[in-house]
């Protein structure tokens, strides 16, 4: 009988700790009073980013469209003035331009040639500068300088999760940054390890260290923790936010599994939080693309999140979202050809690999600028039938105004990329013509 009870009570102490709860986003973030929810969570990630930061606060290098267009990005998120611009900016994808590659000056130039047609060079992009293979180190580095999720603001748990939220809110900056490199976090990060260890952390300690090992951008920890974590529960949409988003530093991840997992969770988000994660999720996914010469039809996968939405402020972000970064990546393979062609570079053209690539960096020209060249076309009719008649243009709101007018944007700008495909492939072929009469 006292055997009995014994293991009674031990039940007791070990069956809390297994019983989980569906966290979301907003048993994280939401805090007693009431305040703008995406101000707070994406401008503050904003700052968290360092070199993303320097590309909003670098006045006047962005052009005048690009600004225009992320300050009304920012405004359909219910912000104002620079924060409004600031988040609007983090939103097109200047930050992962930079971080993969170009700089703070070549993200900028990125962003903003993207939006305007030319058939110059806009940067230097030859072909020592690609193909690349799969580095962590590089993309971990690299991440450093991207948007990242905020520390939790709400309180509310068990005594050990309320103290480490206490300790990190004392190592935050003016600007609500908190300082990773502080041996508090750390030790933060600790505390829930032993605890792990020693009886198990709840539901609610177990996503605060996902985060935290995310945060701290230690992301193959980060994906092997919560990959253990949802053989638990499935169903804590933090968790497999982190965990999708983690499994893009996995080198041998399976790219077309990983975009069709994060789009099923994204679906499921509470609306305030999806800019958020979307934005870090797009600069990774589009660093690893551009990194490393991935196709881009795993990125084009991610525009399901819109197809069967109904027109509204959210379609309109994550459309705009997803836009700016397939004009940036129809810029790129654009200047990769031109920069080839218009050097004259023998050396390189001799490269018996070269034709390959130039083959494949058309193909992924052409993928890219018809799909968006479609797709916005009918997204346009879309808006125009929910403002009842495309000729009373008056009647629409301000919001639907303002994207009308970014797509009437890409529309152009996709068109004529569309139109320029049979100049570059004549490129192509010269360099083509060229082996065949000297190698």
């Amino acid at each position: 009988m006292k055997n009995k009870i014994y293991i009674f009570m031990l039940l007791c102490i070990v069956v809390p700790n297994t019983v989980y709860a569906d966290i979301q986003f907003v048993d994280l973030y939401k805090p007693d009073s009431s305040f703008n929810l995406v101000a707070a969570l994406l401008v503050g990630a904003i700052f968290a980013a360092a070199a993303a930061a320097l590309i909003f606060y670098t006045g006047g290098t962005v052009s005048p469209i690009v600004a225009g267009i992320g300050a009304k990005i920012g405004a359909m998120m219910g912000l104002n003035g620079a924060a409004a611009a600031n988040a609007g900016l983090a939103f097109l994808g200047g930050g992962s331009i930079a971080s993969g590659g170009f700089g703070i000056v070549g993200g900028v130039a990125v962003l903003s040639a993207a939006f305007v047609f030319s058939t110059e060079v806009v940067f230097d992009y030859t072909y020592s500068k690609v193909s690349d293979s799969y580095s962590y180190s590089s993309f971990q580095k690299a991440s450093q300088d991207m948007i990242n999720f905020p520390i939790p603001v709400n309180r509310s748990g068990s005594n050990l999760y309320e103290q480490i939220i206490t300790d990190l809110d004392s190592i935050k900056d003016e600007r609500g940054v908190v300082d990773i490199s502080s041996s508090l976090f750390k030790y933060s990060i600790e505390r829930l390890e032993v605890k792990e260890n020693h009886v198990g952390l709840d539901d609610k300690e177990m996503t605060l260290l996902a985060k935290l090992y995310f945060i701290n951008n230690d992301y193959i920890r980060a994906l092997d923790f919560t990959r253990k974590y949802r053989s638990i529960n499935e169903n804590n949409e933090v968790v497999n936010s982190i965990y999708s988003i983690s499994s893009l530093y996995d080198g041998g991840l399976e790219m077309e599994e990983t975009v069709s997992f994060f789009v099923n969770n994204f679906k499921i988000i509470e609306d305030g939080f999806k800019p958020l994660v979307l934005s870090i999720f797009l600069d990774r996914i589009f660093y690893r693309i551009i990194s490393e010469s991935l196709s881009y039809k795993y990125f084009l996968d991610i525009y399901a999140i819109v197809y069967d939405k109904d027109v509204s402020k959210d379609k309109a972000l994550y459309t705009e979202a997803l836009n700016s970064r397939s004009l940036m990546y129809i810029k790129l393979q654009q200047q990769k050809i031109l920069s080839i062609y218009l050097t004259k570079n023998l050396d390189v053209w001799s490269n018996q690999e070269l034709p390959d690539y130039l083959s494949y960096t058309l193909d992924e020209f052409l993928l890219t600028s018809t799909f968006l060249n479609d797709y916005v076309f009918v997204l346009k009719e879309e808006v125009y039938e929910s403002i009842e008649s495309k000729f009373v243009i008056r009647r629409a709101s301000s919001w639907q105004k303002d994207w009308l007018d970014s797509l009437e944007i890409s529309d152009k700008l996709s068109s004529e990329y569309v139109q320029q495909y049979e100049v570059l492939r004549e490129y192509v072929y010269e360099v083509y013509s060229y082996q065949d009469g000297h190698l």
